[in-house]
């Protein structure tokens, strides 16, 4: 079967052109006689895959290479041939979490592993009547304890909620609550920062918010992306020293990036950078605290 697409009349998008043009003004697709077949549509697939894998080697490559320069493009409207903060940010975000995640779940399984060995060793043997006395004795505090748990409360989270952190199935509970909350958040947290951002130094520039963010975007997924690393390595080789590294990385990636993209000078770049850390880290860690909170109601 043979479909013919030299007309003026484009099939895919459905606007009318010239039938003198090889490619569609509109829409990009060919305008040429094309046989329906296997070979057309492994062709298709190939040169999309390509153009996909092109876009993200060349970003991410940029991204870390070129400080800042992925930004400007994006804000002077060259966008076909990159891939997009938001995407860029939410491959890399998705990847950190899950690293985060994967590295948490080996660190609890090998306490586990040491606080069932150390339960194992204080083992001592009683009486039969002992162990009755003690156990009817044992069961009646604990139901003391319970009722006393369950009519007190510390900011209006139930002390028994509290004592369920000492537990395993308290901890894995509270951590997956914990860990769902913190990555959405960031959609919350990175607005503000951006905010601040435009305040202290995208005025000044008459700049708009819209670059902040865009900006903010691009940072936080290269810091991301250098977390993400540091912390596979860390879990995997037990290598403490890397998480050092990576922080100071960070806090130079962050520098370089403030000072290209805003203009800045040296010592302006590092003190106005040492600021935005400031002012981000206590948006941080009072969504960390709010999310801490509703994590443990949850419970």
């Amino acid at each position: 079967m043979k479909l013919k697409v030299k007309e003026t009349l484009c099939p895919n998008c459905e606007n009318n052109f010239d039938n003198s043009f090889d490619f569609c003004p509109h829409c990009g697709q060919k305008n040429k006689e094309v046989k329906l077949g296997f070979r057309y549509l492994v062709n298709d697939f190939l040169a999309s895959s390509l153009n996909i894998d092109s876009k993200f080697v060349v970003s991410f490559k940029l991204l870390i290479t070129k400080p800042a320069f992925l930004s400007k493009e994006f804000l002077k409207g060259k966008r076909t041939k990159y891939l997009s903060p938001l995407r860029m940010y939410l491959l890399v975000s998705l990847v950190y979490f899950t690293v985060l995640t994967l590295g948490d779940s080996i660190i609890q399984i090998g306490n586990d592993d040491k606080s069932a060995v150390n339960d194992t060793t204080n083992y001592v043997v009683f009486d039969n009547e002992d162990v009755v006395s003690n156990d009817s004795s044992f069961k009646s505090k604990q139901f003391t304890a319970e009722l006393n748990d369950s009519t007190e409360s510390f900011a209006g989270i139930e002390l028994s909620k509290l004592k369920s952190l000492n537990t395993k199935q308290g901890r894995e509970k509270f951590n997956d609550s914990f860990s769902d909350y913190v990555s959405g958040s960031m959609f919350f947290v990175m607005p503000l920062a951006a905010f601040i951002l435009f305040i202290f130094y995208g005025k000044r520039r008459k700049g708009y918010y819209f670059e902040s963010l865009i900006f903010l975007i691009h940072l936080q997924t290269l810091i991301f992306l250098i977390l993400a690393i540091s912390n596979f390595f860390d879990w995997m080789f037990s290598l403490d020293w890397v998480l050092i590294i990576s922080y100071l990385l960070v806090l130079t990636a962050s520098i370089i990036w403030l000072k290209n993209f805003y203009s800045f000078k040296w010592v302006k770049s590092i003190f106005a950078t040492l600021l935005f850390i400031l002012s981000y880290l206590t948006i941080i860690l009072i969504s960390l605290g709010i999310i801490a909170y509703f994590s443990l109601l949850l419970l």
